[in-house]
């Protein structure tokens, strides 16, 4: 399903609009979520694991990055202060949130390239003359800016 097609455009997008603003307040950032999962998993649904593990590890590192401000201890959250110190921990989980997203996003734009121009080298050398490529998706940097925005 892509954003220009009949199907997004006049049977997923009104049913997620009318769903979306008949669910309650609190509701509406599981559905989008769903939501998400259900547009993107229609090309392939093994998309729908890069995604959940991606929103996992972001999920993760936005808590402990929000739990490294020593206010948020308890079941209430101060939002952090743009500008304000931060630990070490709450960087550690940054990078780590960054990283694991760069990476998904550099493995799935690029290894398809990357194969190609490996085979297309073997084959100039007549080194082998089996198919070396593989198929690769595409990752999406919305999830990392979760974490951006906490910090």
């Amino acid at each position: 399903m892509v954003f220009s097609s009949h199907i997004f455009l006049f049977v997923f997008l009104p049913l997620v609009l009318l769903v979306y603003y008949a669910c309650p307040r609190g509701g509406r950032s599981v559905l989008l979520t769903v939501c998400s999962y259900v547009f993107y998993g229609w090309a392939n649904p093994l998309f729908v694991v890069l995604m959940f593990t991606s929103t996992c590890i972001d999920f993760f590192a936005g808590r402990a990055i929000a739990r490294g401000d020593p206010r948020n201890r308890g079941k209430q959250y101060f939002p952090l202060v743009e500008g304000g110190p931060r630990t070490r921990a709450q960087w550690i989980f940054l990078v780590v949130s960054m990283t694991s997203n760069l990476t998904m996003l550099g493995f799935f734009k690029y290894f398809d390239f990357g194969a190609e121009y490996i085979e297309d080298i073997i084959h100039r050398w007549n080194v082998c003359h089996g198919d070396v490529s593989s198929n690769a998706g595409v990752a999406t940097f919305q999830t990392s800016s979760i974490c951006d925005d906490i910090q």
